[in-house]
């Protein structure tokens, strides 16, 4: 496709129209090695930095839509000293008519400065159901949440542990209740398919499960005598309520002991998988009913606690087999974009999200950008990290993801130095809409489009790849500036412009010198909570091969979803070319993909997105 020279807004708008139009396409991840191996030892010690980024953002995103700060998406970056934990703090920007475009990146807020006594009182006074609602303003959880970490930097480990391990949860809790309720209806949502149990109420996969094995005619495959699965010991009671006893004749690990699993304790097992989601569903609703109390909060640890071991013991394996594991591969819902969905045979002209879920009834702009979240929760989460992970242990995983927050910031304190925790919050406001994409550019895309399909010898009607485009103009609006890749920019501006990060007569010295200090380093770990998209992987591959600068991002790994993006403020037309070119390039060879998949012929998979993350590692394992 030829386009000459567009200009900076037009491809802005021609990249934002793709991603629409390939909304929920997944391409390979081309391979890209990196030429900064020299600094193998660095960038390793900064991939275990990324955890505490990751898990930041994700208590920062509350998923509160009336938050515009913590609605979508934080991304967050920094850097440790034996003085200092300096963090810098990016959302997701959203098109709103009102806005002013600009072209490079926008203010930071003051500094939030930590204060341990604060971050107690804080937690506890939601431990205690001194503090009922949920809901409060966006600075002002920005300022609990680093007063939160100031207190896990600076406490003393020993018997008080427990305590603090159970006020850092209910706090997760509390604040991220939304979010977290909804990846809990994310199951439901994801296996569209199961039994109902009344017309408005779908299973839970985990319902499921139980509701399967209760019924004795439910076959499994053969389950191997002596089959035993381990537990940790401190659930020892549980297990016991739940009907599960070890069988001491099989040591297992130090702390675990082993299970017997059977055909004739299965439902056991799968009642107790249930019965931790539905206590955990139900102490989030109590949360948002304002009716939660101490009592209910500790069994939200408890029901966390068997959940994150059951799915971690191997139990699954087992006892979601043969037609209970046929019956949800049948139930779940694929994803894939309205493009691809024209090869399917799939009439989905109504939205993205409409033929994700598997609903046929047209939807609101305010419904698709919901769906659209909940689809990044699925996609996004940074639990999975499994290379071809079943669907439901990685469903499973990221509803017990709180937990593993809180085992990070129990490993924060310094026994020695307790450096003070601050935070700036990039604001780079909100985006003007978008000019809509030419003509001239539809066309020339339809037309990259019509060449593949006769190049494969497919036809699909002219009339519903015309409904897709059209389509994508209507919701191209909804493409937004993804947070991680609002910080590389800005990254790659003070980089490639010094001056760039010269101090502003509205901001603080301190404000200034702490986003010059962290982003000018070479190396920059960046968490988000999830994983990053196709776009934000790709933007990612070329600051770091950009030969003006040794910028180098560490980022969780990408699902690699396309969703709606809009380019970040502040990057360069050549970068921009590069995306749109990518894009084009994904474009043609997911309908090749899809295509193939329909053909009766053998053919090569993608490769999956682990498996790339290890061959980039090839150039510093081999000699």
């Amino acid at each position: 496709m030829s386009d000459s020279a567009p200009s900076f807004r037009a491809l802005e708008s021609q990249i934002a129209f793709i991603t629409t139009v390939l909304h929920l396409a997944r391409p390979a991840v081309r391979v890209k090695f990196y030429n900064k191996s020299t600094r193998t030892y660095n960038k390793i010690k900064t991939e275990i930095k990324v955890g505490v980024w990751h898990s930041t953002s994700f208590i920062l995103a509350t998923g509160d839509e009336n938050d515009p700060v913590g609605a979508k998406g934080v991304a967050i970056t920094g850097r440790r000293t034996r003085e200092e934990i300096g963090v810098l703090l990016s959302r997701n920007l959203s098109q709103r008519a009102d806005a002013t475009a600009h072209l490079s990146p926008g203010p930071s807020s003051p500094p939030f400065l930590g204060n341990r006594t604060h971050g107690y009182q804080a937690m506890l006074h939601i431990l205690r159901c001194e503090q009922k609602g949920f809901k409060v303003k966006p600075e002002q959880h920005i300022q609990d949440v680093v007063n939160v970490a100031q207190f896990y930097v600076t406490r003393t480990p020993g018997p008080l542990d427990g305590a603090h391990r159970v006020l850092l949860l209910a706090f997760i809790a509390h604040r991220c209740c939304i979010k977290l309720a909804s990846r809990i209806e994310l199951g439901r949502t994801m296996w569209p398919g199961l039994d109902k149990v009344r017309d408005d109420e779908r299973l839970h996969p985990a319902a499921f499960i139980y509701n399967k094995l209760l019924d004795a005619t439910t076959k499994l495959p053969n389950i191997q005598t002596g089959t035993v699965v381990p537990m940790p010991s401190f659930l020892q009671s549980h297990l016991e309520d739940g009907g599960l006893c070890m069988d001491p004749s099989r040591p297992a690990a130090s702390d675990y002991d082993s299970y017997p699993v059977t055909r004739e304790n299965a439902a056991s097992w799968a009642q107790l998988l249930w019965n931790s989601v539905d206590t955990m569903e139900r102490v989030l609703k109590a949360v948002k009913e304002e009716t939660v109390t101490a009592q209910l909060f500790l069994d939200f640890e408890r029901a966390m606690w068997l959940l994150k071991y059951l799915v971690g013991s191997g139990v699954l394996e087992h006892i979601v087999a043969g037609s209970i594991k046929e019956e949800l591969n049948r139930a779940r819902k694929i994803k894939y974009s309205n493009l691809e969905g024209l090869i399917y045979g799939k009439n989905q002209h109504s939205t993205s999200a409409g033929q994700t879920f598997g609903q046929g009834d047209d939807v609101t702009a305010s419904d698709f950008e919901s769906a659209l979240e909940l689809e990044q929760e699925v996609a996004e989460a940074f639990s999975d990290d499994g290379e071809g992970e079943d669907p439901l242990v990685r469903h499973l995983k990221a509803l017990v993801i709180p937990d593993d927050i809180v085992d990070i910031f129990m490993t924060l304190s310094s026994p020695v130095d307790h450096p003070r925790v601050e935070a700036v919050l990039v604001n780079d406001g909100y985006l003007a809409p978008l000019d809509d994409a030419s003509g001239p550019f539809i066309d020339s895309l339809r037309k990259d489009i019509e060449a593949v399909l006769k190049r494969e010898g497919f036809d699909i009607e002219s009339a519903k790849l015309q409904q897709v485009l059209d389509d994508a103009v209507e919701r191209v609006n909804t493409a937004s500036v993804h947070a991680e890749s609002a910080l590389m920019a800005r990254a790659l501006s003070v980089h490639e412009n010094p001056d760039s990060a010269t101090p502003s007569a509205e901001l603080s010295k301190e404000a200034s010198d702490l986003v010059k200090e962290v982003l000018e380093n070479e190396e920059i770990a960046i968490g988000v909570g999830k994983r990053s998209c196709f776009c934000c992987d790709l933007l990612s591959q070329l600051i770091a091969h950009r030969g003006s600068t040794n910028l180098d991002f560490v980022l969780p790994g990408t699902h690699p979803t396309i969703f709606p993006w809009h380019p970040p403020p502040g990057l360069s037309t050549d970068i921009l070319q590069a995306i749109k070119d990518r894009l084009i390039e994904a474009m043609k060879e997911v309908l090749g993909a899809a295509i193939s998949s329909t053909q009766p012929t053998l053919r090569l998979d993608p490769p999956k997105p682990m498996m790339v993350e290890r061959l980039k590692m090839l150039p510093w394992i081999l000699p």
